[in-house]
């Protein structure tokens, strides 16, 4: 099951021929579920559920100048992205990870199994794939789900001013941005560039 939604919302106002201003604020937001079976029984060999949230809101502001041979455009961008998880699982099926192996080295599936030990009592053999920390959650033989929930929030924010130059049939493109972004990780870094062209006169 899943559910999405988004909302915006866009603002420019011309201060005169040479001055723009140019504002955004945004929402999204989306939700995803997995549900099990009723009986988690049903689900073989292992029963499942999942919820996860992913949201992003922000704003973003430019302003452009235009005067003589120079073309100013700055600007800045916030945003947050707030990200949610929880799941549970378990084991259902009394074969996934039987301590015990038959003859031919098929798992036993029997619940009462519970340890390498009970193996020779029924015939069988010591199963080397057996993982005892899983018993606690294996439900058929009495254990009960891990479960799981985690959050976090990132957030980065933005910031650039550029130019465009014109020195007769040169121009001159020079800007620098600095981002930051504080998330699972933290970095912050700035992009300084510069570009620069002619124009050809026509034939």
């Amino acid at each position: 099951f899943m559910r999405s939604g988004n909302f915006a919302v866009a603002y420019s106002h011309v201060f005169s021929a040479s001055r723009l201003l140019d504002a955004n604020l945004w929402w999204r937001g989306d939700l995803v579920n997995y549900y099990p079976s009723r009986n988690v029984f049903a689900d073989q060999p292992t029963t499942l559920s999942q919820k996860r949230s992913l949201k992003n809101f922000g704003a973003r502001v430019d302003a452009s100048f235009s005067k003589g041979r120079h073309n100013l455009k700055t600007g800045a961008t916030v945003q947050w992205t707030p990200l949610a998880e929880s799941f549970a699982t378990g084991l259902t099926g009394p074969g996934f990870n039987s301590p015990c192996v038959n003859q031919d080295g098929v798992p036993v599936p029997d619940p009462t199994l519970r340890s390498p030990g009970q193996c020779s009592a029924t015939g069988d053999f010591p199963n080397s794939a057996f993982q005892p920390s899983l018993l606690q959650y294996d439900l058929s033989r009495g254990g009960k789900l891990y479960q799981f929930h985690g959050t976090a929030t990132i957030k980065e924010q933005s910031a650039y001013v550029q130019d465009f130059i014109t020195l007769g049939r040169f121009a001159i493109n020079p800007g620098v941005r600095i981002d930051r972004y504080d998330g699972i990780s933290h970095s912050v870094g700035a992009q300084p560039r510069v570009g620069l062209s002619y124009q050809l006169p026509a034939v």
